[in-house]
């Protein structure tokens, strides 16, 4: 599999340091087709999420072009091709579909609103292309009533298929670090570490989780949902989050100003309380006080080294679960 990962990093007190991603290592600089195949562009990469989908309709994986080989998960449990949603797929998504691609790892990315059984679903992940065939296939599926989330959005943001003006744009290197420090933030408490644009956005389940004071609100403790992005994550609400590890990195698209990776989450149900900027002592209770992981394929919009929008889907499972990759 060709990702990045990154473990968290030290934080020495008092330096302010960018840390850039090094070079990939192995074969991640390696175009997704061999010598003797045309490369998979965009366009190409995204068919290819297109055949996948039809496919898991039609319940039939010989329907796309999947390798011998092809190795597949679905919320982190690696799994035969025709297994799980495969079987009970019934509607292909609608209007609301984002995806995304990165013709250097031969990566693409998803987060489609679909049915299963006549159920709405999130259905989330990545596959990779190698020589014009499938050969991983990493999926996250959020069902109604196992967890918070909303199936009634109709379209996704304009900003996921904005292209960035040639001035804005960051690196491929400075996409993922820039990502990275939202993870770090979350992990270590970090405030003001994460170069957030004023007008950023998230949505997680399909559920805006900023600037939404419908979300924690009176009675639901000190309501972070209707802070910006940067006071929710600045807020020391997400303390009881242990460890977010391993945060792989999967696709870049410098055009549109894309980091794209699926990150595990782990929380150990330790932590009692945290003090809330302007709230005071918040004490934990329920889901949070047990021991849980959560996969998270999560999406950043990123302009001028800013973070301007994020997506992510997130399903619980047993702590310290593997990724399965």
């Amino acid at each position: 599999m060709t990702s990045i990962k990154r473990t968290p990093r030290t934080i020495l007190p008092g330096l302010a340091l960018l840390l850039m991603l090094s070079a990939c290592g192995g074969n991640d600089n390696v175009g997704p087709a061999s010598a003797g195949a045309a490369p998979c562009d965009r366009a190409c990469l995204l068919g290819f999420v297109d055949q996948y989908v039809a496919a898991l309709v039609a319940h039939d994986p010989s329907r796309a072009p999947f390798a011998a080989a092809a190795r597949f998960t679905e919320n982190a449990q690696v799994l035969a091709l025709g297994d799980a949603l495969w079987g009970t797929a019934s509607a292909a998504p609608g209007s609301y579909q984002i995806k995304v691609a990165d013709t250097q790892s031969g990566n693409a990315g998803f987060y489609l609103l679909m049915q299963e059984s006549g159920s709405p679903i999130w259905l989330s992940g990545r596959l990779k292309v190698e020589n014009r065939l499938i050969t991983e296939l990493e999926t996250v599926v959020i069902r109604q009533g196992a967890g918070f989330g909303n199936f009634e959005l109709s379209t996704p943001d304009p900003e996921w298929s904005t292209v960035v003006a040639a001035a804005e744009r960051n690196t491929r290197a400075q996409l993922f670090d820039i990502a990275d420090r939202y993870f770090e933030s979350l992990e270590r408490n970090l405030v003001d570490y994460v170069p957030f644009d004023d007008s950023c956005n998230r949505i997680e389940n399909g559920v805006k989780t900023a600037n939404n004071p419908d979300v924690g609100g009176a009675g639901d403790g000190p309501g972070v949902g209707a802070l910006s992005c940067r006071e929710n994550i600045n807020s020391g609400m997400w303390g009881y989050i242990t460890r977010i590890a391993p945060r792989r990195y999967l696709v870049a698209d410098e055009e549109r100003g894309i980091a794209m990776g699926v990150f595990m989450f782990h929380q150990d149900g330790s932590v009692p309380s945290v003090n809330i900027a302007g709230y005071g002592e918040y004490q934990y209770s329920g889901a949070t006080r047990r021991p849980f992981t959560t996969v998270i394929p999560e999406m950043f919009k990123i302009k001028n080294g800013r973070i301007y929008r994020i997506e992510a889907t997130m399903a619980s499972i047993p702590y310290k679960s593997a990724s399965g990759w």
